[in-house]
């Protein structure tokens, strides 16, 4: 194997381990879901997650049971919406299960 072959190989296996090595957090997911009663009310983004089974006998409405999405709301009287640009909102609190607070963006 040449010396170039053998830096390319050191080279690639270097970033594969740190792909296979997932961050460890100090909390678990499931510790940190709160009660939607408790988001955040002031447009600040969180990961919502909608009932399995939202109260609502629309057909169309299913595709939504169970979604999990990052949101915000303003305390309007329809309150939750994507946050982001992808024209879907007017959620109420009732279809909403729980919330969490999104992780801190990765420093670089």
């Amino acid at each position: 194997m040449s010396e170039d072959s053998r830096r390319i190989d050191e080279h690639n296996n270097r970033d594969r381990s740190k792909i296979n090595r997932p961050e460890k957090t100090a909390m678990s997911t499931e510790s940190q879901w709160q009660p939607i009663e408790s988001a955040p009310k002031d447009g600040t983004p969180v990961l919502v997650k909608f009932k399995d089974a939202i109260p609502n006998d629309r057909e169309d409405l299913r595709r939504w049971d169970g979604l999990m999405f990052v949101g915000r709301s303003h305390g309007n009287v329809m309150e939750w919406s994507f946050a982001a640009p992808v024209g879907q909102g007017g959620f109420p609190d009732e279809w909403m299960e729980s919330w969490m607070p999104l992780p801190a963006p990765p420093s670089h």
